[in-house]
């Protein structure tokens, strides 16, 4: 382990994962809060973490990461903190970097070409976003089942309004 990034490889012992905490980037002290736990099961895991705010500074409001854009050459403003898993730690940690300067939307669709790897990131006020196979790994104490309960029902009601003009038209409702 150095500075957000380890590798993992074997088992701590046998029939067991490698469990990981996932350091909450908006309060990462040391033996503080997480945001969850991964269980790394392969026989070699990378695993590294990017644009945690105690790297990053604040200036008159503004949030500047310790990261530099390459774009810009500028600190990276309200960058989102990333952890991203690979096969190896030199891959997750290039990625965690790379992932805390792009728009999340944009890490999230670089992932999907990249088979083997996935990330968490958090957004400056704290919003998580994952890559798709980023729940299977977590411990089983932090998953939890996306799916709606039986009977369950999500009703929308929605009046559209009349209006009396001349060239009113009713918008189209989806």
């Amino acid at each position: 382990h150095i500075g957000g990034d380890a590798v993992c490889w074997g088992e701590p012992s046998p029939g067991r994962p490698w469990r990981v905490a996932i350091a909450d980037p908006r309060a990462p002290h040391d033996n503080g809060d997480f945001l969850a736990t991964v269980e790394l099961r392969s026989v070699a895991a990378g695993i590294a973490s990017s644009g945690h705010r105690s790297r990053g500074v604040r200036v008159a409001n503004r949030s500047f990461s310790h990261v530099l854009d390459p774009r810009e050459g500028w600190p990276a403003e309200y960058a989102p903190a990333a952890t991203v898993i690979a096969q190896d730690a030199a891959t997750a940690d290039a990625l965690a970097t790379a992932l805390s300067v792009l728009p999340i939307r944009k890490g999230l669709d670089l992932l999907e070409h990249m088979p083997g790897v996935e990330a968490l990131l958090v957004s400056d006020s704290g919003r998580t976003f994952a890559s798709p196979g980023w729940y299977r790994l977590l411990a089983a104490e932090d998953r939890h089942d996306p799916s709606w309960p039986a009977q369950f029902e999500f009703v929308v009601d929605y009046e559209i309004p009349q209006q009396e003009a001349v060239n009113y038209r009713r918008p189209y409702l989806a």
